[in-house]
């Protein structure tokens, strides 16, 4: 079976989503500073750019397959 081109891109978002959630979650925010915070609020930038990408993705894939499945059986 060919490999999806896809692929790729998704494994980055993918990665870039689950480091940005572990950075994020992992301070405490009863202690964290205005420093602390401003840096939390970026990382969760990330979080979010890199979800956005990987339902995208997701997306674009189902749509690639639903278009082989009706064009394939003809």
């Amino acid at each position: 079976m060919q490999r999806d081109s896809l692929e790729p891109k998704l494994e980055i978002a993918q990665r870039a989503l689950d480091t940005a959630l572990q950075e994020a979650c992992g301070v405490d925010v009863r202690k964290a500073n205005t420093g602390e915070m401003i840096r939390i609020e970026e990382t969760l930038e990330i979080a979010t750019n890199a979800a956005k990408e990987v339902v995208s993705v997701r997306l674009k894939r189902r749509s690639r397959r639903a278009q082989g499945d009706s064009s394939g059986g003809s």
